[in-house]
């Protein structure tokens, strides 16, 4: 968020971008090798790209003539791809408006479907994805109890076939808990 802020500030201030061919040796003794932060270019004579009060590397892509033609940016993947390289991905000028629009899009629906302020979002999905671990635990403990009562029923009972009805997807859990002579009496529907 911090690069996003400062790269839209730079952006919005509107800095001029001068584009020319220098000697290598003389951009190097004014810029220093700050010019090759994209890598080395090679050849005598380099391409200048200079943001003036902002940057200066050697580039030979294309380039805007001011920072403000650049529009909005929006940072939305980073991946490190060597030691102390990070790449970032990024939208600017108007394509930036869809991701932004879809951001605004889930905010709301989260403030009308939870009937709080934006301020509370992150403090609301907390307390209810704490809620939701608390109670799937509580659930899980529920069921071992139960199945507990249901494998001492069939072993303290007389009967040959045991039907326990069950809305469990998964009914590993039943078989692993019940003694092994009692599991080929036992349907589970």
């Amino acid at each position: 968020m911090e690069i996003e802020n400062e790269a839209n500030r730079i952006i919005l201030e509107g800095h001029p971008i001068r584009k020319y061919f220098e000697n290598k040796k003389e951009a190097e003794g004014k810029h220093g090798f700050n010019l090759y932060q994209g890598g080395i270019v090679p050849g005598n004579t380099i391409r200048v790209v200079n943001i003036e009060n902002v940057d200066v590397e050697a580039c030979c892509g294309t380039h805007c003539d001011n920072t403000a033609e650049v529009g909005w940016i929006k940072i939305f993947k980073s991946a490190r791809i060597s030691d102390g390289i990070l790449r970032l991905y990024f939208m600017a000028n108007k394509k930036v408006l869809k991701p932004l629009n879809e951001e605004t899009t889930v905010i709301n629906n989260l403030k009308d479907l939870w009937g709080i302020n934006q301020a509370e979002i992150t403090q609301t999905a907390k307390r209810i994805f704490d809620d939701y671990k608390k109670y799937e635990k509580e659930n899980q403990s529920q069921k071992m109890s139960l199945l507990a009562m249901q494998v001492r029923y069939i072993a303290e009972s007389k009967l040959d076939t045991f039907i326990i009805p069950s809305l469990e997807k998964e009914l590993t859990l039943y078989f692993a808990n019940l003694k092994s002579t009692l599991a080929p009496l036992v349907v589970l529907l």
